[in-house]
């Protein structure tokens, strides 16, 4: 620490003065201030090290992958279960990033048919804070809040399922287990004084940037309710953590 403090004062820049906070948080922060003032470029020179981590799900049994783009925004090497995987596509302005890995049969099913109405249920896969609450997947649970995002951003789908920093690019189902969505991320609370406020993608705009890629899903228009132990089955077959490597 005491050399990113000296380097930033030689270079003229004041180090930020919180100090105390999450871990992760903390690390995050020293990374951007280290490429704001051009420290630490010698990464091509030492074995990346698993700097953040987030959650994607298989979209095709050919190997690809929906997570955020910003789960994969700084890192060096994208691993799903270990694997190094390929990031083929990423929209900024969307936040979504398509990646390839190995084939595999296990995929998610999108919704098909009839537009999201506010009050349906909903539920965010994923896999939040792998350090604190363990490697297996996480389901919680909530309703549409409201089919647009911030200021009326009809991309987006407001849900009151709870979400923690990990849930990022996991799946957001009905109550039948079809994609309705790609889970954001959680509004600040504090800052907006509010509580269960969260972001999820659109399905439509999610399988228009999957079109934009020549990238064809399989969609179904009707499904029946399962339980949500069932729903967690399901969506644990192709949901996945992301690992962020630099």
């Amino acid at each position: 620490m005491k050399v990113y403090i000296i380097e930033r004062v030689r270079r003229g820049k004041p180090f930020p003065g919180r100090v105390i906070g999450k871990a992760e948080a903390l690390y995050a922060e020293w990374d951007d201030w280290l490429r704001d003032i051009g420290v630490g470029d010698d990464t091509g020179a030492r074995a990346p090290e698993r700097i953040s981590s987030g959650s994607g799900f298989r979209v095709t049994a050919q190997g690809h992958l929906l997570t955020n783009e910003h789960v994969i925004k700084v890192c060096r090497e994208v691993r799903i279960q270990g694997v190094p995987v390929d990031v083929i596509a990423k929209d900024s302005d969307l936040d979504l990033a398509l990646l390839k890995g190995p084939a595999d049969r296990r995929i998610a099913t999108f919704r098909g048919g009839r537009k999201v109405r506010v009050g349906e249920p909903v539920a965010i896969a994923g896999y939040p804070l792998q350090s604190v609450l363990g490697s297996d997947m996480n389901l919680t649970t909530g309703v549409i809040s409201a089919t647009t995002g911030m200021r009326d951003d009809k991309r987006y789908l407001q849900v009151s399922a709870p979400m923690q920093p990990g849930n990022s690019g996991g799946p957001a189902l009905d109550e039948g287990g079809r994609i309705i969505g790609v889970a954001v991320s959680g509004l600040n609370a504090q800052k907006f004084r509010s509580q269960n406020v969260n972001f999820v993608i659109s399905g439509p705009s999610v399988r228009n940037f999957l079109n934009n890629n020549d990238v064809s899903v399989t969609t179904a228009e009707t499904a029946s309710k399962i339980a949500n132990a069932d729903l967690a089955d399901k969506s644990r077959k192709f949901t996945v953590p992301v690992e962020c490597w630099r």
